[in-house]
C-alpha cells in the first residue's frame, strides 16, 4: 500500500469513527479477543487483524475494530478510548488462552477418533433355515 492509500484509507476511518463517538470525544474498550483466523475490521473494512477490540459509544453501540486501527485512531488525535492500555495488555494472555483451547480441542478429537477406532461393533449374521 502506498502512502497516498494509507492516507485516504486513514480519512476513511476518522471519518468513520468520528461518526461512531458523535460528539463525544471518547469511546469505551469493554472487551478484546484474539481469533486464530483473521476477522473483518468495521473501522477500515478490510479482513485482516487476529486482535479484535470492541469499542462501545456513549449510546450504547458498538463497533468491532482490529487493534492496530484502534491505535492510529488514538496516535492521530480522532478519539480517545478509555481502557485500551488494559486491553492491549491482557491480548497475549488471550491469545496464549486461545491456542491452549485449539490444542486441547485437538487432543479431544484425536482422543475420540482413536476411541472409535477400538470400538468394533460385532454384528451377527442372520442364520438361514435350509
Amino acid at each position: 500500500m502506498d502512502a497516498l492509500e494509507k492516507e485516504r484509507l486513514r480519512r476513511k476511518m476518522a471519518l468513520k469513527m468520528e461518526a461512531f463517538q458523535g460528539s463525544q470525544g471518547t469511546v469505551v474498550c469493554v472487551s478484546g479477543h484474539w481469533a486464530d483466523e483473521e476477522h473483518g475490521c468495521e473501522l477500515c473494512e478490510r479482513v485482516h487483524g487476529h486482535e479484535i477490540l470492541i469499542l462501545k459509544n456513549r449510546k450504547g453501540r458498538k463497533l468491532k475494530a482490529d487493534a492496530k486501527c484502534v491505535a492510529e485512531m488514538v496516535k492521530f488525535r480522532v478519539t480517545d478510548v478509555e481502557d485500551l492500555e488494559k486491553w492491549l495488555a491482557k491480548m497475549g494472555e488471550l491469545r496464549a488462552e486461545a491456542l491452549r483451547r485449539k490444542e486441547e480441542e485437538k487432543a479431544e478429537r484425536e482422543a475420540e477418533r482413536k476411541r472409535l477406532e477400538r470400538k468394533v461393533i460385532v454384528r451377527r449374521r442372520p442364520r438361514e433355515n435350509a
